[in-house]
């Protein structure tokens, strides 16, 4: 699936806030292992490949199923419920149409 997370997160009344984007901050969580498991290598160099692909992706990226699922799993373990809601409800809206 095709995503762009380089967007703004919206405040509660719908308006743009300004500064790190979805990518950033799912980029961070990722890398930092935020939510990652502690004892699967491959989840691990997972997150650390995605976070690098997302930093480095300008527009829309391709990502298999579990790159999406790991995104939905750290955004979990950093964000706030509105930054985490906002991410799923992007996400469910790419793979939904």
């Amino acid at each position: 699936m095709k995503v762009d997370l380089n967007r703004n997160f919206k405040d509660i009344a719908g308006t743009d806030i300004p500064g790190e984007t979805m990518a950033d901050t799912v980029s961070k969580g990722l890398f930092m292992g935020r939510g990652v498991s502690v004892v699967d290598a491959n989840e691990k160099y997972l997150a650390y490949k995605l976070s690098t692909k997302l930093i480095a992706g300008k527009g829309e990226t391709e990502l298999s199923d579990a790159e999406v699922e790991l995104i939905r799993k750290v955004a979990a373990a950093i964000c706030t419920p509105g930054a985490y809601g906002q991410v799923v409800d992007y996400l469910d809206e790419r793979v939904n149409g």
